[in-house]
């Protein structure tokens, strides 16, 4: 529920956590994002990683993002 985790003063949102399908319809600003596996060592496909770390710091609305990559063979997974 979007209202629960949203600030309304100020227009930003505390955290969000997304399944492939909530990738693709994602439209938010976001200035850091955090890419991780699922706790059976299972990981989203490289276009949805590709698709969530393409939202980070979208050109026109924040100047800088940062993706962080949380197990080295996710960097592997999405540029292999």
């Amino acid at each position: 529920n979007m209202k629960n985790i949203r600030d309304l003063d100020n227009h930003t949102v505390g955290f969000l956590l997304l399944d492939t399908l909530g990738a693709q319809g994602l439209n938010l600003k976001i200035r850091h994002g955090i890419l991780m596996k699922g706790q059976d060592g299972s990981m989203l496909p490289t276009s949805t990683c590709l698709q969530v770390a393409g939202r980070v710091g979208r050109w026109g609305q924040d100047s800088t993002g940062y993706v962080y990559l949380m197990h080295k063979d996710m960097f592997h997974h999405m540029f292999a």
